[in-house]
């Protein structure tokens, strides 16, 4: 009956949202079918320049979020209430990392503009700091306290403000924000205590990326023995054929988990990989990797959002976040590898995602990629959230630098 009853009101909200002509243009857009449409992997779709075009119309995107927060954050989200369009509150999470985001585009491009961007994000993050180093999970009005996670991707935008601007108190806040994470980890390895649900997760690799990164800027290995005990853990959830059991971020999906939190997780392990070059953190990373290479080289398309325990297909929507983030990761394997199946399939992911971008007139929506395709998908339906559009910036710059 509950089910029913979401369906119904999300029935009538869509019916109240038609009207609105920034909804009708997204909801056409996504009639087009494009999650069929193979990619183009010609030298022309595939340039500097054309990556480029796609890459500075998403950080536009950005640009105009930003401009609409007065605190400087980034917002969680663009969504569609009651016929209108909303500009959701300011998410310290995915601003922090949404600053590495800038700092990489300022550092390929000499954009002054992103650069102070960036700068004013990351004084927002200093602001939403606790006493004890940890930063919020949720978003600002709506803050669920301290949150392991959520914490390190702010670690991660800190650390990376830091390497440009060389102010030391970027550094020091990240430091500060390592050494909680440190002193509430479980005894398994995992963390549940100040995380999400209180669950345990394969996707907290991201957070032993940011404590490995932290390692790597002070020249310590502080948290080598942390990060070893997560690696543990997370070896000890993967199945033989490369699926991680406690990957989803909810409870009733965790047997079905999203494109988005495998390739958190798969993410996590190649860059701590490319910090610690441990073997086992490679093994498990390409274990996973690789089945879903094999699957995007059969129906080369935008990936289905989940796949369960046997890698069957387990939504009939795509999460638009997660192709960009494995997109990413195949690109990773590939420097590490030199194996050009990696490269091929990533071109090919991303050149699908430059396909699916929004290009309209109103601003709240173009440069954008959708939360799922089609819109009215399973991942967050109807709206555009902010990390999807991060990655999808992430995934480009990276081709991007492949191909100077």
């Amino acid at each position: 009956m509950e089910r029913k009853a979401k369906e119904i009101l999300r029935a009538i909200n869509v019916a109240l949202c038609f009207p609105n002509p920034v909804f009708q243009a997204l909801f056409w857009y996504s009639m087009k079918g494009l999650d069929k449409v193979a990619p183009d992997l010609s030298d022309k779709a595939n340039s500097k320049e054309e990556i480029k075009k796609h890459l500075d119309q998403a950080i536009g995107w950005f640009l105009n979020q930003q401009k609409q927060q007065k605190d400087h954050g980034i917002a969680s989200r663009v969504s569609f209430s009651l016929g209108k369009t909303k500009i959701e509150t300011s998410y310290p999470e995915v601003t922090g990392y949404i600053i590495t985001t800038f700092c990489d585009y300022y550092e390929l491009f000499k954009t002054e503009k992103v650069l102070k961007t960036a700068k004013e994000m990351a004084d927002f993050e200093l602001g939403q700091q606790y006493e004890n180093g940890a930063f919020p999970g949720g978003t600002v009005g709506h803050s669920s306290g301290p949150s392991v996670f959520n914490s390190a991707q702010i670690i991660n935008g800190l650390v990376r403000i830091y390497e440009v601007t060389h102010d030391k108190k970027y550094l020091e806040a990240a430091n500060r924000a390592t050494e909680w994470i440190a002193s509430v980890q479980d005894e398994d390895g995992s963390w549940t205590k100040a995380n999400y649900m209180g669950m345990k997760r394969v996707y907290d690799s991201k957070v032993d990326q940011s404590l490995l990164d932290v390692d790597r800027v002070l020249k310590t290995d502080k948290y080598r023995k942390v990060t070893k005990h997560n690696f543990d853990f997370i070896a000890s959830q993967q199945q033989a054929n490369g699926w991680f059991a406690n990957c989803d971020n909810s409870k009733d999906k965790n047997e079905t988990p999203l494109t988005h939190t495998i390739g958190y997780t798969i993410e996590g392990l190649i860059s701590c990989y490319l910090m610690n070059n441990e073997k086992q953190v490679l093994e498990i990373c390409q274990k996973a990797a690789d089945v879903l290479l094999a699957k995007f080289e059969q129906e080369p398309h935008l990936l289905p959002g989940r796949f369960d325990k046997n890698w069957d297909i387990a939504s009939k929507s795509s999460c638009m976040t997660g192709n960009a983030q494995i997109a990413m990761c195949w690109i990773k394997l590939y420097h590490v590898t030199r194996n050009e199946q990696y490269l091929t399939a990533a071109k090919g992911m991303i050149n699908c995602l430059m396909n699916t971008q929004i290009v309209s007139k109103f601003a709240n929506i173009n440069g954008a990629v959708p939360s799922s395709y089609p819109f009215w998908g399973e991942y967050n339906a109807y709206t555009i959230n902010s990390w999807g559009v991060k990655y999808f910036c992430d995934a480009m710059m990276l081709e991007y630098k492949n191909s100077i």
